[in-house]
């Protein structure tokens, strides 16, 4: 999905550890938070290194590259670790980090908050209506992801962390594979005045409540108290925000 963002591929590098080099910040920010949705129950901590890539092994992997990048990554992800209130710390040596931290923080918090049927409706809306970059992202390739999702449900992590108490049915086998990519730095977004752009289009929660034989009611009734707009929206601008302190 994220090749054309990618100078190298993401690896598993040490242990239970990733990384890969990608061409810019809002790409490797695109990736984790499709990742840690995917993932989700399982939670994960992730630092994002901004700078120089001056080591290079044109044949190697993106564990054998070096630079800032690498040291500014390194260093977030420690902090990570020693943090309890971040999941993610984004590392550039920039005055802004502070706030795009502080964002990215904010929906990884609530997302954790959700139950499991929550979070499954958080990850059907990306499924239909992802947030979308298409200097980043292969919208060809997006719908490979239907079915690494409907595989998710007989992974060993998935199983073990599943919260036996909720007796909410497995939805991905049922998740159909047209989707409504929203793209999030098209010039109507960038060039957006007081507020964002809605993130979730209309016939949302009727398309989810005919994959969880459930009524559109019970599903908006879902997206609100899950924060799901909210999420989306705090994703959104976390994007613009490091677009523009780095891009734009």
């Amino acid at each position: 999905i994220f090749k054309p963002s990618l100078e190298f591929d993401v690896i598993f590098s040490a242990g239970d550890e990733v990384q890969g080099l990608f061409k810019s910040p809002t790409s490797a920010f695109l990736y984790l938070r499709l990742f840690k949705m995917i993932l989700s129950p399982l939670q994960i901590r992730c630092g994002i290194g901004v700078g120089e890539w001056d080591v290079r092994i044109p044949n190697g992997t993106s564990s054998e590259q070096d630079g800032p990048a690498y040291h500014n990554a390194r260093a977030a992800i420690l902090n990570a670790h020693d943090r309890n209130d971040y999941s993610v710390l984004f590392n550039s040596n920039n005055e802004n980090d502070i706030y795009i931290n502080t964002l990215a923080n904010m929906s990884f918090l609530f997302a954790k908050k959700q139950s499991q049927y929550q979070n499954q409706v958080l990850l059907l809306t990306e499924l239909l209506i992802p947030l979308f970059d298409s200097n980043a992202m292969d919208l060809q390739a997006f719908a490979q992801i239907f079915t690494l999702i409907q595989n998710k449900v007989d992974q060993e992590f998935y199983i073990f962390t599943k919260n036996k108490s909720e007796s909410k049915i497995d939805l991905f086998n049922k998740i159909p594979t047209d989707f409504e990519p929203f793209y999030v730095f098209s010039p109507s977004i960038l060039e957006s005045g007081f507020t964002l752009t809605s993130t979730l289009k209309k016939g949302l929660s009727t398309k989810i409540s005919n994959i969880t034989n459930t009524s559109r009611q019970n599903i908006d009734n879902v997206i609100k108290t899950a924060n799901i707009a909210e999420i989306r929206n705090i994703d959104l601008t976390t994007l613009l925000f490091i677009y523009k302190t780095f891009v734009g």
